[in-house]
């Protein structure tokens, strides 16, 4: 917008961005005068977040002090709504916190001046409800200013409210709306109640803490555990961070952050008289000036030894407080350069080894050659600086203890970025310069970790990218589908042979024409160059291959490239969103050689063969993210738009065992009997699932409000072991309650993942809760933050977590009939994926009126004790129940793993449904969410 005039203004350049609108420099063309404007974003176009920019503007235009940012003006244009305010030059407090501590002196003046801006807005009635390090600038000449009134609300009483013109329009949220930023926001804002001026003293409390310590009081590894520190933890002691801390200080900032809002502060006003007064007794203290008896100098430079010695002492109890959270938070780079830099500060401190020793190990670091500068950051956190970790070699060095992001670069070699645990045995060997391969990385030979087939895989070069729209239409444009030579491979489709002219008729585009089924007039989508080509079959891949003077990767290139069959650290940032692939260098799961879109985006076509089908691993966009390591087949003529490639460049001859058909081992049928046991046998099974109705306990943690639901964070007291139950109920932000339910049942990646925080695969049921229904998701035993020390044990361990989750659902449930909002009576199941473990569940809960299983079948020659076992299970399930799965799905075969599941269902026939659909492990999004409604209406009745 730089250049553009808006009514008289013109604008200079961008200086921030939040989440109502951008701040701009800008000149006021009628007064000679710099001002800032505040710009609604372009698609705030809703009445309420019009409301909320307004009143931001006449909340702050009602108050008239000197540490408040003045507003000028609010206009409309046509282009756009904005706020005119003073311009105020400077740093932020967030920007000047990230340096550290402040002195103590600095502490006072700046907590003063802002104290006393919240105490004029209280007075007004104004309760800023936002106040943060990054709402408060300060000037050169060291002037505070409280900015940003977006939040603010009046509370009916004070100077403002009083006037028509800054109280017409009604509150914007109501109770149960969180508003605010969450590591400062008062325990009552954190849970969505209602606010007054002692949350904002609750607020500034925490403000003052990060100024005096360089933390945050209240933090977490994740949003709930934070909310879950607001709500039940004190914050750690000042006097054990800091020492000079005067008493005075320290007993205002603990009553600032009483959990209890009435032992707190009524207002900021009490809070600057308090502090103004200990301004003035601090400046009568100074001492005297002149100073001529030796014995005083003597005495003074004792005592700044002894300030210096307690300094010191204070850094060191701060700095590793720091290296703790972000160790906790995941973010080990940046403990172990915290560390380094205190383990240098303080040799042979035993308390600083032992804190290091916990997140870190020693490894030689050593590249080939050596000389290479080594660069480290967190993985989890892709956008933060780099941190010099040495020059090669590095024997015995202490490194993080976790896949971090790598960066190693030397003149004249191609520089390496991979994510990988640098541990025993590692070298990076660099490629000099003029022997790269543009668009590629180059992966060493090495064990592939499946099978004795893939351990003698050689060096490859392997494309950094998936195969582009732009790299696909090179092939298309030079004739691709008319020249036979790129096509070596006989086509089969359904086991029969196909011609070459029968094959090139179904390889067309949605126009006819030549190309990707995606694509239309021969042509990829607009301004979509840099998406990965989709819609391809794996003999257009291998095409492709062909004209590149390439090959397609097979099964060990891509085990090897990736680095492990484990759920790897790439799944969990990979593209598995479910809306759609994403341009290749958006990407950010890197894998340890320095590949993108492992993990995600759209699936990979591999070379190796299975009983007819071809492999393609990594998983699309819509897949769970687990199954960026489970290995997939389809048939080679699939041309479904999740399909996509990438390819490799031999170093020297193929190790011709790579090349093996399934090479992930056969699928395996399912030998055992599938008798199940009788009912006297199947009663004393029963006996284990049973549990005491005891009082629940129930919290709400807390509760969000989005544009897709309202979501509540609830925990339960748990059927046994004094454990606790949370789960998120979304509820729909329309409709009429009492709500349908449906219970999600997530599949095996929660068993993996380690916060139940960040809703996985939303696309299988955000649906439910637009038709009106509501969607609960617990955390069952074992899953997310509840993970066992062992993901998946067995035989009596693994019964006792069967046995634990039905008591789960079945206090789940005791909760959901204690909500006036739910209909208990109209309750379903929905299990994605590990369905053999839902089927206890199912067959032992009476108050379910239907289950859905997706995606789901017997677990080939999977084994189970008795009492959880699937095939004693399903012929108890008597609801009415469907079962949805993929004709080509190789992890649950039709013939294998669906039908004897279906066939075991206890359910009438006619109220059970085995629905096939055509395509891998999950459905497209379109068929699931038409199948499942239709299901739903019918046996729980239309919302």
């Amino acid at each position: 917008m730089e250049g553009l005039v808006l009514s008289r203004y013109q604008i200079r350049r961008k200086l921030g961005e939040g989440g109502m609108g951008v701040v701009y420099e800008a000149d006021d063309t009628r007064l000679p005068r710099k001002v800032a404007i505040k710009v609604l974003h372009e698609d705030a176009t809703g009445d309420d977040r019009r409301a909320r920019f307004k009143r931001e503007a006449r909340a702050a235009s009602a108050l008239n002090h000197p540490n408040i940012v003045t507003v000028h003006d609010i206009e409309s244009t046509v282009e756009r709504d904005f706020i005119v305010m003073e311009l105020v030059e400077g740093e932020s407090l967030h920007t000047i916190l990230a340096r550290g501590p402040l002195p103590l002196t600095k502490v006072i003046e700046y907590a003063a001046a802002m104290a006393s801006a919240c105490g004029a807005a209280h007075a007004a009635g104004i309760v800023h409800r936002d106040i943060k390090p990054g709402n408060v600038m300060v000037t050169a000449d060291g002037r505070v200013k409280v900015l940003d009134f977006g939040l603010a609300k009046m509370t009916g009483v004070g100077a403002a409210a009083a006037s028509a013109d800054t109280v017409t329009a009604p509150p914007a949220t109501h109770q149960g709306t969180v508003l605010g930023t969450l590591a400062y926001m008062s325990p009552e804002q954190a849970v969505g109640e209602p606010v007054d001026a002692r949350s904002d003293v609750f607020s500034f409390g925490v403000v003052l803490y990060e100024m005096l310590t360089g933390r945050r009081p209240f933090e977490g590894g994740s949003t709930a555990a934070t909310v879950r520190a607001i709500l039940n933890d004190p914050p750690p002691s000042l006097s054990r961070i800091r020492r000079d801390v005067p008493p005075a200080v320290q007993r205002l900032v603990e009553r600032c952050l009483q959990k209890d809002l009435s032992a707190r502060y009524a207002h900021a006003g009490d809070i600057a008289r308090e502090l103004t007064a200990l301004q003035a007794q601090r400046a009568s203290a100074v001492p005297y000036r002149a100073y001529v008896a030796t014995g005083i100098v003597v005495a003074l430079v004792a005592g700044g030894v002894e300030w210096y010695r307690s300094r010191q002492a204070s850094d060191r109890v701060t700095t590793l407080a720091a290296i703790n959270e972000h160790v906790d938070a995941g973010r080990l780079a940046r403990g172990w350069q915290l560390a380094a830099a205190l383990d240098e500060k303080f040799p042979d401190d035993p308390e600083i080894t032992r804190t290091t020793e916990a997140f870190t190990m020693r490894a030689d670091v050593v590249t080939e050659p050596d000389g290479a500068g080594v660069y480290v950051r967190d993985y989890i956190d892709p956008d933060s600086e780099w941190i010099r970790f040495g020059t090669t070699p590095m024997t015995n060095a202490r490194v993080p203890f976790a896949a971090t992001h790598w960066k190693i670069s030397k003149e004249g070699y191609q520089p390496f970025e991979g994510r990988f645990l640098w541990g025993p045995g590692r070298t990076v060997s660099l490629v000099p310069s003029r022997s790269a391969v543009s668009g590629m990385v180059y992966v060493t030979a090495g064990n592939a970790g499946v099978g004795e087939q893939l351990s003698m895989a050689s060096p490859f070069w392997i494309d950094t990218f998936e195969v582009t729209n732009r790299d696909f239409k090179r092939f298309v444009d030079v004739g691709g589908y008319r020249d036979r030579q790129h096509w070596k491979h006989p086509f089969i489709v359904d086991g029969k042979p196909l011609t070459w002219e029968s094959a090139m008729a179904l390889l067309k585009d949605r126009t006819g024409r030549p190309g990707p089924a995606t694509w239309e007039g021969g042509d990829y989508p607009v301004n979509q160059e840099e998406y990965p080509v989709t819609g391809v079959s794996w003999y257009e891949a291998a095409a492709y291959a062909e004209f590149a003077g390439r090959r397609l990767p097979t099964f060990a290139h891509r085990q090897r490239v990736a680095g492990g069959s484990n759920l790897r650290e790439d799944a969990v940032v990979g593209n598995f969103h479910g809306r759609g692939p994403e341009p290749v260098r958006s990407l950010r799961d890197l894998g340890p050689f320095g590949t993108y879109g492992l993990a995600g985006n759209v699936a990979e076509w591999c070379w190796n063969a299975v009983e007819g089908q071809r492999l393609i691993l990594g998983g699309g966009w819509n897949d769970p993210p687990y199954m960026s390591t489970r290995y997939e087949a389809k048939p080679p003529m699939d041309r479904a738009d999740t399909n996509g490639f990438r390819t490799i460049l031999d170093v020297g001859p193929i190790d011709e065992r790579v090349l093996v058909d399934n090479p992930g081992g056969e699928r395996a049928s399912r030998p055992r009997s599938l008798q199940a046991v009788g009912d006297e046998t199947f009663d004393a099974y029963r006996g284990f699932y049973s549990y005491d109705k005891g009082p629940l306990d129930a919290r709400v943690e807390w509760t969000k409000v989005t544009d897709l639901w309202r979501r509540e964070r609830v925990s339960i007291a748990a059927a046994y072991g004094g454990e606790r139950v949370p789960m998120d109920i979304l509820l729909p932000t329309s409709g009429r309650p009492p709500y349908q339910v449906v219970v999600w049942y997530a599949g095996s990646y929660a068993l993996d993942l380690p916060s139940s925080e960040e809703i996985i695969a939303p696309m299988y049921f955000d649906f439910l809760v637009r038709s009106g229904r509501a969607v609960v998701l617990p955390v069952f035993k074992g899953f997310y933050e509840r993970r066992l020390a062992t993901a998946r044990p067995a035989g009596t361990a693994r019964r006792d977590v069967f046995v634990q989750r039905s008591k789960d659902l079945g206090r789940t449930i005791d909760y959901l009939e204690s909500r006036g909002d739910i209909d208990a009576s109209k309750v379903g199941l929905y299990a994605f994926s590990a369905t053999t473990a839902a089927t206890p569940l199912i067959a032992l809960e009476p108050r379910l009126k239907t289950a859905v299983l997706l995606s789901g079948g017997l677990a080939a020659n999977e084994r189970f004790v008795p009492e959880i076992d699937p095939v004693n299970f399903a012929p108890r399930i008597r609801v009415p129940t469907l079962l949805m799965a993929g004709r080509h799905d190789f992890q649950t075969p039709v013939d294998t793993a669906q039908k004897p599941l279906f066939d075991l269902l206890g359910t009438p026939a006619s109220q059970k449904r085995h629905f096939i659909f055509d395509g891998g492990h999950v459905p497209p999004r379109g068929l699931l969410i038409k199948e499942l409604l239709d299901w739903l209406d019918t046996y729980l009745g239309p919302p």
